[in-house]
């Protein structure tokens, strides 16, 4: 006789409690149709090394698979959410990268930190008056032949276009038709500034607008822009976003944003670029309550399902793995402004010696799926479950006799083996796990058993281990033609 014992998962999601040995499908992507998807891309990382921070990872091989699969596959399951609940890890590129130095070489790196895991970079653009172009340096190349004793600056014409080849190099080498599997989306979030320099450089060529710096550069195909997402919105709801995926599939690679705007209109008229550009706040929502990286572990989880949902650390207050992970759960897309990482002395300014790869420490508070060293390669096949102790997961054998996790249909009567899409369900999932330990554990003999506190979930993989999939006929979507 099956058991079933509803226990409520939030957002129409219930625990069927029924012991079952899952079969498994064959039906799946072969090991070398994987391994021709992912060759030469950055599954194995740019960067050599081990992750040195303060976190579980310690010491594993920068660009493991145990790294790069969770973040793959936290990005396959969750490709039919709308894009403006996404998990959107960002950095201050001005504060957190650049600091001082705004020389070619940084600007070239910065490809480096998108490969790490970043998919919104902010970053500050100064508007220099005399020259009439916009740099990323604070100063103006102007004044002084260009030259500080408190920055580096670019030599560059247009240090604005430099930054964007940088990123667009970076496109060229993760498309569809090169490497699929690595496929992802970005945002670019700008803070204008005016800068007023003390002479004008009659031999600059002034600068076009915004836009056409960006369609030159990126392509007019591969951005998203106000204009599509108001006729996306002509049939739908006023504030709707498409899903991931539906761009992906259009082959849009970024959308650009203002975080701030000081540059008066006298010096630069920015509506000219706001049919390319999304307007402050559109895709950078700061969460603005008292919560924050320190009180993440302090205060219970409050959840947020606000568009582009973000919260920001600062240079006093910094996250570390704990409070990226809390944040993440929540709901929160982390945003690292803070200068260091690593480095205890808050009032250290990046330069020229720093290592970019500290960096990379922040993207692994983002892994909420896989436990650490998960998925384990292991005799195929297998499937994945979540532990009871912590709402994290893990492979194993898909014969075992564990029970299920299941979403509830419409019919609240009704309901279907599923899996976790998004943080925030994750954590729904362990709450309901934890609520039904405290409330029929003590009735449970078989409780303190570890089989007994695993909970299949649906998702499993072929014999590759990096493609793991919703349903036992499906495949990865960068395998399909």
């Amino acid at each position: 006789m099956v058991m079933t014992i509803p226990v409520v998962w939030p957002l129409l999601v219930l625990l069927c409690y029924r012991n079952v040995a899952w079969g498994f499908s064959s039906n799946l992507a072969s090991t070398a149709l994987v391994k021709a998807a992912v060759k030469g891309s950055e599954l194995v990382g740019r960067f050599s090394g081990v992750y040195t921070g303060n976190t579980p990872y310690y010491g594993i091989p920068v660009g493991s698979a145990n790294v790069t699969v969770p973040l793959i596959t936290q990005r396959d399951i969750a490709l039919n959410e709308t894009i403006d609940h996404w998990l959107w890890p960002t950095i201050n590129l001005s504060t957190a990268y650049f600091g001082n130095d705004y020389s070619s070489q940084k600007i070239a790196q910065v490809s480096e930190i998108m490969a790490m895991g970043y998919q919104r970079l902010v970053v500050d653009l100064f508007w220099d008056t005399g020259r009439r172009q916009w740099q990323l340096c604070p100063i103006s190349t102007a004044d002084n032949g260009g030259t500080s004793s408190s920055y580096t600056c670019s030599s560059s014409s247009s240090p604005f276009r430099e930054l964007l080849e940088t990123v667009n190099e970076q496109f060229l080498t993760m498309n569809l038709t090169i490497s699929p599997a690595q496929v992802n989306l970005y945002v670019l979030i700008l803070n204008l500034h005016s800068l007023r320099s003390n002479t004008a450089d009659k031999g600059a060529a002034a600068e076009g607008m915004l836009e056409d710096a960006l369609v030159d550069v990126i392509g007019r195909h591969r951005l998203y822009t106000p204009r599509e997402l108001d006729e996306y919105r002509q049939n739908r709801s006023a504030d709707s976003w498409p899903t991931w995926i539906k761009l992906i599939k259009d082959e849009v690679q970024l959308l650009v944003g203002l975080g701030t705007n000081d540059v008066p209109a006298s010096e630069y008229k920015i509506s000219g670029d706001l049919h390319t550009i999304f307007d402050v706040g559109e895709l950078l929502h700061i969460h603005n309550q008292t919560a924050s990286p320190s009180t993440m572990l302090e205060l219970p989880c409050s959840y947020t399902n606000a568009s582009w949902a973000t919260m920001s650390d600062s240079q006093n207050d910094r996250f570390n793995y704990s409070t990226t992970l809390e944040a993440v759960k929540c709901g929160y897309s982390p945003y690292f402004t803070a200068s260091n990482y690593s480095d205890r002395n808050t009032s250290h300014i990046p330069d020229d010696n720093d290592d970019p790869q500290q960096l990379a420490d922040n993207i692994l508070g983002t892994i909420w799926s896989w436990d650490v060293n998960e998925p384990r390669s292991i005799v195929d096949p297998h499937c994945a479950m979540i532990q009871r102790w912590n709402g994290r997961w893990r492979s194993g054998d898909c014969t075992l006799l564990l029970r299920v996790a299941c979403r509830h249909q419409d019919d609240p009567n009704e309901y279907t083996f599923d899996c976790p899409r998004i943080a925030t369900q994750n954590q729904r999932l362990y709450e309901a796990l934890q609520n039904d330990l405290a409330e029929q554990g003590k009735n449970d003999p078989g409780n303190d058993e570890e089989l007994h506190n695993l909970f299949w979930i649906n998702l499993n993989t072929g014999s590759s281990g990096y493609c793991w999939v919703v349903g036992l006929y499906s495949t990865c979507w960068w395998l399909l033609d």
